[in-house]
């Protein structure tokens, strides 16, 4: 019915063919981590022309909401035997920015593995992140924004969590259409990424053995 795999449909920003396809595979009982798989792929090739100025922030947008909705029909169609989690992720849209696709994206892949999410929302004050910290201790806190003059507050942020030495048994992952690391670095960020791919990589690496499908024995 559909040629184009899913990953595809997604990089072409097909919405309707992406969502059927996306429904036919999990009619047929697709893989739960192929079917995630083909998700970041497709997430992968948007943001790919996106660092090459082929597409712009709103297609970013447009793609993070169909991964949303391929994940919503997943969860309610498929149970996904969970992996071991080592930790809870804390995660917010920076003060400045009130974008949140993304962020929710990351949210809802992260939940459909397991993995407990703390979601502070958007335009989240400095203050609020540091006070979530203190209280879940989650192994990594990851700040979202697609606006570079959220920087600032960012740098703000990780001065305090370092002056409470709150860094030292937490992973910091820096995510957004914002967060370039040709342009960008940020001092004390183990992760600062515009791929989703490589964040999400890396977020399971740190909180299981199983970072993209591997049976966790």
């Amino acid at each position: 019915m559909y040629k184009k795999s899913l990953s595809n449909l997604i990089g072409d920003l097909l919405v309707d063919e992406a969502l059927k396809k996306g429904i036919l595979m999990l009619k047929n009982n697709i893989d739960p981590i192929l079917f995630q798989n083909e998700i970041m792929d497709g997430l992968s090739i948007v943001g790919n022309k996106y660092n090459e100025g082929e597409c712009f922030i709103a297609d970013l947008m447009v793609a993070g909401m169909i991964a949303r909705d391929l994940f919503s029909l997943a969860n309610k169609n498929i149970v996904l035997d969970k992996i071991n989690v080592n930790g809870k992720v804390v995660i917010g849209t920076i003060a400045g920015d009130i974008h949140d696709v993304g962020k929710n994206l990351v949210v809802d892949a992260l939940t459909y593995r397991g993995v407990e999410v703390i979601d502070l929302g958007v335009d989240v004050p400095i203050l609020d992140f540091v006070y979530a910290v203190e209280i879940y201790k989650p192994a990594i806190l990851a700040i979202s924004t697609i606006m570079d003059s959220t920087f600032s507050n960012i740098k703000e942020l990780i001065t305090i969590l370092k002056k409470k030495g709150l860094l030292k048994n937490m992973k910091l992952v820096v995510g957004g259409a914002a967060a370039d690391e040709r342009y960008v670095k940020i001092e004390d960020v183990d992760l600062l990424t515009n791929e989703y791919k490589k964040g999400m990589k890396y977020c399971l690496e740190i909180l299981t053995k199983d970072p993209l499908g591997e049976k966790n024995e």
